[in-house]
């Protein structure tokens, strides 16, 4: 199988006082092909976010995003054929679209960077496999997805940093 995208894209930041403002938007164009015969397909899509930051000092941050992100289908959800023959792509899937929303606080000086961020993300036609499927094991279903992550960095000397993370997704 073969993919050729094209996509325009733009983006935009401005500040005033302290507050920082950045956008972004990207229009793809997707066309997917299989030289076996299976049914080629086609997805387009707007992609864009916009996240905003307040600076409460030079050291500390709050930011809040919103943002919409499309998906398509990759050649093995598609079209992946097992051992014995069968397709176990599914060829009729619809791009994911993710809808998200994010919030966040960051502090950091010379010495360390640390940063906490929770989200909250809605994805239709999410592109999930039914494990055990014989044919068309992929499908499309519409689920959640929220979360919390927590990261740090310490800056020991000039050409040593330690950074940690942990996340919790549900």
């Amino acid at each position: 199988s073969e993919t050729e995208n094209i996509a325009i894209f733009t983006k935009y930041n401005k500040s005033v006082g302290n507050l920082d403002l950045a956008f972004g938007a990207r229009y793809d164009s997707t066309d997917i092909t299989n030289g076996a015969g299976l049914q080629n397909n086609s997805y387009s899509g707007l992609n864009a976010n916009i996240v905003t930051t307040l600076n409460l000092d030079s050291n500390t941050k709050v930011f809040l995003g919103i943002g919409q992100a499309k998906r398509v289908p990759d050649a093995r959800e598609l079209y992946f054929t097992s051992f014995m023959g069968n397709v176990v792509g599914t060829q009729n899937l619809d791009q994911t679209t993710n809808r998200e929303i994010d919030l966040g606080y960051e502090i950091s000086n010379n010495q360390f960077k640390a940063k906490i961020k929770t989200f909250y993300s809605q994805l239709s036609d999410y592109i999930y496999i039914e494990k055990g499927q014989a044919t068309s094991a992929f499908q499309n279903i519409d689920a959640t997805v929220y979360g919390t992550e927590i990261s740090g960095e310490y800056y020991a000397t000039d050409d040593v940093i330690v950074d940690a993370g942990i996340s919790y997704k549900r």
